[in-house]
C-alpha cells in the first residue's frame, strides 16, 4: 500500500477550551444560524481548505494556533462566496464558483479542477482515475473537497456531504483506496472503492493547484 497525505494536519486542529478530544477543521453545527448549520458543509470545508493553503503555501505560518472563534470567522467570510442555495451545493460546479469568487477578492492564484462521479454506475470513473486525480493535490501538500451525494455502503459518510480529503493509502495491484477525511471535527477513514461501486447518486472532487 502506498500513502499520500497533507505534510502538516496539525494546521487544522482547533483550539477549543471546552472540548476533550482533538478535534479537526471546521464544524458547520457552529454557524449561528438554522441554515447555515444545515446547509454550511460546503463552504465549511472550502474553509479548511483554504486556510491551510494560506497558512502552509502562502504565508508561512504553519505554527500558528487556529482557534474555534477564528475559524468560524474564516467560515461566515466564506459563506459569503460560497452560499449554499435552496438544495445546499449538489455540484462541484457550483462549488468552483464561490470558489473562484473568493480568490478573485483575494488575488490568490489558484486553478481548480473537477473530477464528477455520475449517479449512472456504468458512467463513473474507474478507480485508477479516481487516485490519480486524489494523489496530485495530495502530494503537493493541498486537500481536496470531497461531495458525497449518497454514502452506498460507507457507513461513516454522510449522505449529501461535503467533507475534506486529507490523506490517501492505496494499492491498484489489490484494487484497494482508503481515504482519511475531516468531517465535523472528525477524522474518519473510509472505503473509497466501495463507495465509487454502491454509491447510489454520486458526486465528485474538487482539487486545487497553485
Amino acid at each position: 500500500m502506498e500513502t499520500v497525505s497533507i505534510k502538516s494536519k496539525h494546521i487544522l486542529k482547533i483550539i477549543d477550551s471546552n472540548e476533550k478530544t482533538d478535534i479537526y477543521g471546521s464544524n458547520q453545527d457552529w454557524y449561528h444560524r438554522e441554515k447555515q448549520r444545515r446547509c454550511g458543509c460546503g463552504p465549511a470545508t472550502v474553509t479548511n481548505i483554504i486556510y491551510y493553503i494560506r497558512s502552509r503555501h502562502f504565508e508561512n505560518n504553519q505554527n500558528s494556533e487556529l482557534t474555534k472563534e477564528k475559524c468560524l470567522e474564516l467560515m461566515n467570510e466564506m459563506w459569503g462566496f460560497v452560499t449554499p442555495g435552496p438544495r445546499g451545493i449538489p455540484s462541484t460546479a457550483m462549488l468552483g464558483e464561490g470558489i473562484d469568487k473568493y480568490l478573485q477578492k483575494h488575488k490568490l492564484d489558484i486553478r481548480l479542477d473537477y473530477l464528477g462521479i455520475p449517479g449512472e454506475k456504468q458512467l463513473r470513473p474507474d478507480l485508477g482515475t479516481v487516485v490519480a486525480f486524489l494523489q496530485k493535490p495530495l502530494e503537493n501538500d493541498i486537500p481536496v473537497a470531497f461531495l458525497n451525494l449518497d454514502n452506498g455502503k460507507v457507513d461513516k459518510l454522510e449522505s449529501y456531504h461535503w467533507v475534506t480529503v486529507t490523506s490517501m493509502e492505496y494499492s491498484l495491484e489489490e484494487n484497494m483506496a482508503y481515504l482519511e477525511i475531516i468531517d465535523g471535527g472528525d477524522e474518519i477513514k473510509i472505503d473509497l472503492l466501495c463507495w465509487l461501486n454502491t454509491t447510489k447518486a454520486g458526486g465528485g472532487f474538487v482539487s486545487f493547484t497553485l
